[in-house]
C-alpha cells in the first residue's frame, strides 16, 4: 500500500526538454537539481502502431522508456538518494 503524504512540487521538468529526455538527462537531474521535489514529464512508450502523421517524437518515446527503466538511471537515483513516488501521492 502506498503511504499517504502530501507533497508540494518545487520544480517541473519536461516541457523544455521534450525530445531530449534520456539517461544523460536523468544523470543531470541527480547531479544538478537542488530542489526537494521534482516532477519530470515524459511520454515513454512502445513505438509499435504509432504513426508520424498522428504523433511526434516516435523514436524518442522508446528512448524515454529505456531511460526510465534502465539500470543506469536507477543507479543514478539510488546514488543521489532520490525517492521515487507515485503521481497520486502529490
Amino acid at each position: 500500500m502506498i503511504e499517504e503524504r502530501n507533497f508540494k512540487i518545487n520544480c517541473f521538468l519536461g516541457i523544455a526538454h521534450t525530445g531530449k529526455i534520456d539517461v544523460d538527462f536523468f544523470e543531470a537531474v541527480t547531479l544538478y537539481n537542488s530542489t526537494e521535489i521534482v516532477e519530470v514529464m515524459t511520454h515513454p512508450g512502445y513505438i509499435d502502431g504509432l504513426h508520424a502523421d498522428r504523433t511526434r517524437l516516435i523514436e524518442q518515446r522508446k528512448l524515454e522508456l529505456d531511460a526510465l527503466c534502465g539500470d543506469k538511471t536507477k543507479q543514478y537515483f539510488k546514488a543521489a538518494k532520490i525517492e521515487l513516488i507515485h503521481y497520486g501521492q502529490l
